[in-house]
């Protein structure tokens, strides 16, 4: 049995007393854990650019289920057996312990790949979720793992049917119908993925669909060699902020992820994500008529 040795620490004393600094180490011992058994290109990682975005603990849990998928593949590809990430125990906003215990499911999944020891871990200034986002951004972005436009269609999946039910919840008929589309390239499902986000921002003005911090998106826009990585990054923030606003509006469900299908290509991901900005844009109507109304 092959082990991955990792640094321990006494244990914060309940889930209220772990900080980003908690997790932040955490990644550290992941992410040179990975790099001792050959699976991180250390180029890749150190030339990934930081996000100056300001990041929530929910948008650190995507980057988790980001780099599960990526370690996921390479332990496909090994013959390994690969479980879900563990479900959220509670309903509430997801907490940097949320976020701790997943890291550490995936150091679990680590310890199937290869034997690493990495001694334990100083980290001197206190950290932020910016910092653990930006920490796995890196390590995500040098997995030595393929993206491919079947990996993101499982999440535009989810992210409309959280748009659905965030329609269903607000009473409206949604009158926009699904269409399928055909030659669409990442570039295109980026800068789609990025105008739905950008609509979002707005709807989540409103109080009613209000979230910590409001949407966020990336400090940077991609505009060249967009690649699916760079897609399911984007797609995984918007996971993020429609799972955050089914919490405002008192949903309570866990997301499903569908099994993987085979031979999806970015126009059938373009699809989801044009369906579901529709929804948004009609929320959006919906609201401004609402206000109007008042304002009479």
């Amino acid at each position: 049995m092959v082990l991955l040795l990792t640094a321990t620490f006494a244990a914060p004393l309940s889930a209220q007393d772990i900080t980003p600094t908690d997790v932040y180490r955490e990644t550290i011992i992941l992410k040179e854990g990975l790099a001792q058994i050959g699976l991180l290109d250390i180029a890749k990682y150190n030339a990934e650019e930081d996000d100056t975005a300001l990041r929530h603990p929910r948008h650190v849990m995507e980057k988790v289920r980001e780099c599960h998928m990526m370690i996921g593949k390479i332990m496909q590809s090994r013959g390994i057996e690969v479980d879900d990430l563990p479900p959220k125990a509670e309903f509430n906003e997801v907490r940097p312990a949320d976020v701790f215990k997943a890291v550490k499911f995936l150091q679990k999944d680590a310890q199937k790949l290869g034997q690493a020891s990495v001694p334990a871990p100083v980290v001197e200034d206190q950290k932020v979720p910016t910092d653990v986002y930006n920490h796995l951004k890196r390590i995500c972005h040098a997995l030595q793992a393929e993206v491919k436009p079947a990996d993101v269609y499982r999440v535009a999946q989810v992210v409309l049917n959280n748009v659905m039910k965030i329609a269903e919840i607000r009473g409206i008929n949604i009158r926009s119908k699904f269409a399928q589309y055909e030659e669409k390239v990442p570039a295109d499902v980026y800068h789609e993925a990025w105008a739905f986000l950008d609509d979002l921002r707005f709807l989540a003005l409103n109080p009613d669909y209000a979230i910590p911090g409001g949407v966020i998106l990336p400090n940077q826009r991609e505009t060249k060699d967009i690649i699916p990585q760079d897609v399911i990054a984007l797609m995984h923030d918007a996971l993020a902020e429609t799972e955050a606003i089914k919490y405002t509006l008192h949903i309570n469900d866990t997301p499903v992820f569908p099994l993987y299908q085979e031979g999806k290509t970015p126009s059938d991901v373009y699809s989801l994500i044009s369906h579901a900005h529709s929804i948004v844009r009609e929320l959006l109507e919906m609201e401004r008529r609402e206000d109007e109304a008042v304002l009479k």
